[in-house]
């Protein structure tokens, strides 16, 4: 077991060191990063002289973070990428990642160490330049268990973690961080007339049930909570679609017609991620953390991104609740997004 470490930092170190990145303000860099038998397609782009970058952790799980680079829903071109560096991949299983390896072996543990490896690749290829996390969503959760994994390290300067959720459905705060979501977004319905007669019934109907403790009752909280969903939409151009189908570096055709194949090792991804208690870990955290969040988020409120901010044992911890924005925060409010990821890597 001693040895695994040693033989991942060597081979990863014969692939780094093929060829040093280059450190200029448009930096459009692309490479492969070839770990525990997968090949992950890794894209640089931005200002690389600044000598910070930011590696990207999409969503899902299932999301593919080249496709994020090309569709760029949250224009971190403009607003991001024109200051520090961005890394976008795929993580293993997905897009254009390829390779030799059984998938039954895909697991969060092997994509935390995916993302070990590539920011290993990143220290050796831009040397000197600070490496950043910023996960979205499913890509958040990963960052959690980054830090208490591999945080001790000092691999990573600090991490970000937008719209990650801190408790499983199994959790009692789950559905008390919910119902006071709701709770609070009725009331300030109903003081400022909108929608007073509907919000009110809300209000009641919470009074009525001080516990949410069973299918029925939580399904109508979830009709509460989505009443307060906000549209965060990208608007994308026939451009777009050719770029994606025909001139990305994502080859679109074998990830489609492997979809059924792929929903397998996702579900047990989904699996292992209910299976694991967030809810104990978030305590453990004392990294340098920024927590992102929109007002109307359905899928992590407010109540809870709080939550995990009160609760972590990092001493250099910020938190930002973005008003109007749902989960998708970084699309409808990109540069309050943006600016709050530059002032805490800066």
């Amino acid at each position: 077991m001693k040895k695994a470490p040693l033989l991942l930092f060597l081979s990863l170190l014969l692939i780094s060191c093929s060829k040093e990145g280059e450190f200029t303000e448009q930096v459009n860099d692309f490479f492969h990063v070839e770990v525990d038998g997968a090949q992950l397609p890794v894209k640089v782009r931005g200002n690389t002289a600044s000598k910070k970058i930011i590696l990207y952790i999409p969503g899902g799980p299932g999301g593919t973070g080249l496709d994020v680079s090309i569709l760029d829903p949250g224009n971190w071109k403009e607003h991001l990428e024109t200051q520090v560096a961005m890394a976008y991949y795929d993580q293993r299983g997905l897009g254009n990642a390829q390779g030799d390896y059984d998938e039954r072996t895909i697991t969060l543990a092997q994509y935390l160490l995916d993302i070990r490896a590539i920011v290993l690749v990143l220290k050796t290829r831009y040397p000197g330049s600070e490496v950043h996390l910023m996960g979205h969503s499913f890509g958040a959760i990963l960052t959690y268990r980054f830090m208490n994994r591999y945080g001790h390290e000092g691999l990573v300067k600090r991490y970000i973690a937008s719209s990650g959720v801190g408790t499983r459905i199994v959790d009692d705060e789950h559905w008390e961080f919910r119902r006071a979501y709701v709770a609070h977004i009725a009331g300030n319905n109903v003081s400022n007339g909108v929608d007073p007669g509907y919000w009110q019934v809300a209000l009641d109907w919470l009074a009525q049930h001080p516990v949410i403790d069973t299918i029925p009752i939580r399904a109508k909280l979830y009709e509460y909570m989505q009443a307060t969903a906000v549209e965060e939409d990208i608007t994308i151009s026939v451009a777009d679609v050719v770029n994606i189908l025909l001139l990305s570096d994502n080859n679109p055709f074998p990830y489609y017609l492997t979809l059924l194949q792929r929903q397998e090792f996702i579900n047990r991804l989904v699996d292992e991620e209910r299976r694991w208690d967030i809810k104990a870990e978030i305590p453990l955290i004392d990294e340098d953390l920024l927590i992102l969040g929109g007002e109307f988020d359905i899928n992590v409120p407010p109540q809870e991104l709080q939550w995990i901010h009160n609760t972590i044992a990092s001493t250099n911890k910020q938190i930002l609740i973005m008003p109007g924005a749902g989960h998708d925060h970084y699309i409808s409010q990109p540069q309050m997004f943006a600016a709050a990821v530059l002032d805490f890597v800066q």
